[in-house]
């Protein structure tokens, strides 16, 4: 009977300690979870191959992130988000974060990133120009905002806990001292990430002299100008800042479209002219008519304005980026809407 009882006591004594062991596994499983966003079954692998170690667990993840991410490099990433940041009337930053599937891009540890990665933009240095394209390979190494790691560091991180291959494919900062600034985020995820957005820079006059009434209605006006420039996609502010380049090409294809018209050398001079008048004004901001409502082209728009707050108004710059936009790197199709 001693030994009987002996051998009850034994395996509830066990069960009791597997029970402790189980529960300070998941407690592990979950603090190592909370700080690192790696998924369940990743936290467990990690806890097990370092013996139940948290800090050697972290590494562990860290290490298998890095690898995680070396092998994901090379698929494409057409999904994702475009995101903007502005932290002034005067400055804002636009991304473009790409994954490989919109169910990743939904994702709040993916957007939290892509949110991250537009504050960091936001808060580097104005630089030179009202435009300034961002080395993302020179942002890799910078702090990424709200944090102690490097942006390459949060995306590796990412890859490890989401799965698919996440790359920073463009930023840029828009400034515009002594003027506004405004941005319009389209098929929106969140306030501020989406699959198009644009920020342009307005400025008036010495800026300095503006009221604030004044400045409110220039920071409209670059809102809805902002909504414009998505919805009817120029390339250039104005005719004269197109490249010759293009006009030159622009010329040949629609000489070539004639060449078998049979149409007279003067009368074909005067069509590929109508044409190129019309390609410019399709192209160039200030000649498209305004979207938004009947006032007539952007440049009347622009005057009107300008005659509200008493100074002469004018697009600095605009920069608009669609998500997937122009890439073609052999693994699929660019995203459709």
């Amino acid at each position: 009977r001693t030994m009987v009882l002996a051998m009850r006591c034994a395996r509830v004594w066990g069960s009791s300690l597997r029970a402790l062991s189980s529960a300070a596994s998941s407690d592990l499983v979950r603090q190592l979870r909370q700080k690192t966003g790696a998924p369940i079954i990743k936290c467990k692998q990690a806890l097990e191959a370092e013996g139940g170690d948290l800090t050697a667990a972290a590494v562990w993840l860290r290490k298998s992130g890095v690898a995680t991410a070396q092998k994901k490099s090379g698929r494409g990433a057409h999904e994702g988000v475009v995101g903007v940041l502005q932290d002034s009337p005067t400055r804002a930053s636009i991304i473009e974060l790409n994954s490989e599937t919109d169910f990743v891009a939904r994702n709040s540890v993916f957007q939290e990133l892509a949110d991250a990665v537009a504050r960091t933009v936001a808060a580097s240095s104005d630089g030179d120009g009202v435009v300034r394209n961002v080395d993302v390979a020179a942002l890799g190494s910078a702090t990424l905002a709200g944090g102690c790691k490097s942006v390459t560091d949060g995306i590796v991180d990412a890859v490890a806990t989401l799965g698919e291959n996440v790359k920073l494919r463009r930023a840029a900062l828009v400034s515009a001292p002594g003027g506004v600034v405004a941005h319009y985020v389209h098929n929106a995820y969140t306030p501020r990430l989406g699959r198009t957005a644009c920020v342009v820079a307005l400025a008036a006059g010495d800026g300095a002299a503006l009221g604030a009434e004044q400045r409110h209605k220039l920071q409209e006006t670059a809102q809805r100008l902002a909504m414009h420039v998505v919805a009817a996609n120029p390339k250039y502010i104005s005719r004269e800042d197109i490249p010759q380049a293009v006009i030159d090409q622009e010329t040949a294809v629609q000489k070539a479209q004639l060449a078998g018209s049979n149409k007279p050398p003067e009368v074909v001079e005067k069509i590929v002219a109508g044409k190129l008048t019309k390609y410019a004004q399709e192209v160039s901001l200030l000649n498209q008519e305004f979207v938004l409502d009947s006032v007539g082209s952007v440049k009347k728009l622009l005057d009107k304005v300008g005659k509200e707050v008493g100074s002469p108004v004018k697009v600095s710059a605009f920069v608009k980026y669609h998500l997937g936009e122009g890439q073609d790197d052999g693994e699929g199709d660019a995203p459709k809407e």
